[in-house]
């Protein structure tokens, strides 16, 4: 439902970069759009004892979509060029994200064969939690891996840090700051 709705309207189950122009900056939104809606229906189910909806058509594409704060939420964070965080998700949508500290700043990649200086395993049924806050320091202490530099990964650059506090300028609603024009063209 989600993946087909996804690839209908970018083309593939993620958000593509390439679809991120000046002509395309509703691409945000139908990502709000997505990870809320989901995040909601993930509360009913574990309220009501419900299996969780996390088939890889669905759950990747909000995985996704939550994994695009990480360059913002560490956007402050000061590591030598070329470090590489690997975030990983277990699961039956498991997937590798890799942040990589570039001149311009971090960026979200994959793919990239280096050796990372942290790796951080998240378990899948915890993963929406993190993003979403809806889990203790304690148990995500408990439950998320960390290898490598764990400074890098020590919850101060946690993604709860930039998704859900002020708004940012411009930004009428509680969410992640939206990147203005010249942000999304350079994207």
């Amino acid at each position: 439902m989600v993946g087909r709705f996804l690839r209908h309207r970018f083309g593939t189950g993620a958000i593509d970069p390439q679809v991120m122009t000046v002509e395309h900056v509703n691409w945000f939104d139908t990502a709000r759009e997505l990870t809320d809606r989901w995040h909601h229906q993930a509360q009913i189910r574990v309220a009501l004892d419900r299996p969780a909806l996390d088939t890889r058509e669905v759950y990747h594409p909000v995985l996704d979509c939550f994994m695009r704060v990480l360059p913002y939420a560490y956007r402050q964070v000061d590591a030598p060029l070329g470090t590489l965080i690997s975030v990983r998700v277990d699961g039956p949508a498991a997937d590798d994200w890799q942040l990589y500290r570039a001149l311009e700043g971090w960026l979200l990649t994959g793919g990239l064969t280096i050796t990372p200086d942290t790796v951080v395993t998240i378990p899948g049924d915890v993963a929406w939690r993190l993003f979403t806050k809806g889990i203790a320091r304690a148990q995500r202490e408990r439950r998320v891996a960390i290898s490598g530099d764990s400074s890098l990964a020590d919850g101060r650059h946690h993604p709860k840090s930039c998704s859900y506090r002020e708004p940012a300028s411009g930004c009428p609603r509680r969410c992640v700051a939206r990147p203005n024009s010249a942000q999304v063209s350079e994207l």
